[in-house]
C-alpha cells in the first residue's frame, strides 16, 4: 500500500470509528470543517497553541514540557499516543479544566507535525489535499 494511501487510513479509521467524517460520502456531510486557507494561518495558529500548551501545563503543575508533548505527536505510533498527552496534565481540578485539556490536546495534534505525515500536520495535509 503506497504511503499516502496508509496516512489517510491512519486518519479517517479513527474518525469513522467516533462517528464524524472528514469527507463527504454515503452517509452524509463531513461533520468536521476545518477553517485553514494558508500555510500562514496553520503557522500562526501552531504558535498559539504552543503558547496555549505551555501556560496550561504551568498552571496544571506538570513535570512534562512543551517539547514532550511535541515528541509525542510527532513520533505517534499507536491510538493510545493522545491518551500519553492528556496523561501530561495529571494534576486537572475540574471538569472543565479538562474539557479545556482535551480542547487543546486535539487542536495540537492537528496542528504539530507528525513523522507519519512526512513530517507535517493534519491540517497542513488537509490543505495539500485541499490544493490538488
Amino acid at each position: 500500500m503506497r504511503k499516502k494511501a496508509k496516512t489517510r487510513i491512519k486518519i479517517n479509521n479513527p474518525l469513522q470509528a467516533s462517528g464524524r467524517r472528514l469527507f463527504d460520502d454515503e452517509k452524509g456531510a463531513a461533520s468536521i470543517v476545518f477553517e485553514i486557507e494558508s500555510k500562514q494561518q496553520i503557522l500562526k495558529q501552531r504558535k498559539e497553541i504552543e503558547q496555549e500548551l505551555v501556560d496550561m501545563l504551568k498552571e496544571t503543575e506538570s513535570d512534562f514540557s512543551l517539547q514532550d508533548v511535541q515528541d509525542v505527536i510527532f513520533h505517534e505510533e499507536d491510538n493510545d499516543d493522545m491518551m500519553k498527552i492528556i496523561a501530561m496534565f495529571d494534576h486537572v481540578r475540574d471538569a472543565s479544566e479538562l474539557n479545556n485539556v482535551l480542547e487543546l490536546v486535539t487542536d495540537a495534534w492537528n496542528y504539530f507535525p507528525h513523522k507519519v505525515l512526512g513530517g507535517i500536520s493534519p491540517a497542513e495535509k488537509l490543505l495539500e489535499y485541499k490544493s490538488t
